[in-house]
């Protein structure tokens, strides 16, 4: 098998056929639905069958993997690479350049400032709140470990029909 063929293996999972399927005009094919369900189980085979197999492929054939870029892959290669990305960011700043370091600062620091706050809120003091959560904490064990185990904790099961 040449590079192609590895790629063509575990390459993409369908995403043209199911976008040409998409685009079939009902009234040209009557079949429609079962082109779409037949596309919709080989993508689905393929991802699982394929998709799973592909570490053993590689292993088999002994193909190399690319190893460059291992940095972030650990906590120290990203404290390096964070802390290169400020010591570019403060030469570009020094030099007078506006460059993607500086850029990228930039916007991490309206992010944290305007953006975050914006959108993200912290708790309110609603003491509802924390009955909240226990209900559905209680539900969760409920559904998930059967009226058996609540009932040996002696709590009250709540069935809704």
């Amino acid at each position: 098998m040449g590079g192609g063929g590895y790629q063509a293996y575990g390459g993409l999972r369908g995403a043209v056929c199911f976008s040409l399927v998409i685009m079939l005009d009902d009234k040209k094919i009557p079949n429609k639905d079962l082109f779409t369900t037949t596309t919709l189980v080989i993508i689905l085979l393929t991802v699982f069958i394929q998709g799973g197999t592909i570490k053993h492929v590689v292993a088999f054939f002994d193909i190399k993997l690319d190893e460059s870029d291992t940095s972030m892959k650990n906590l120290s290669g990203e404290i390096n690479v964070t802390l290169m990305d400020h010591v570019m960011a403060g030469v570009e700043q020094v030099i007078g350049k506006l460059g993607d370091f500086r850029i990228k600062q930039l916007l991490s620091y309206y992010d944290k400032k305007y953006i975050k706050p914006w959108l993200l809120r912290e708790r309110t003091g609603w003491k509802g709140w924390t009955l909240y959560e226990k209900m559905v904490i209680d539900d969760h064990y409920a559904h998930l470990y059967g009226p058996a185990t609540v009932l040996e904790e002696s709590k009250k099961l709540k069935l809704y029909r």
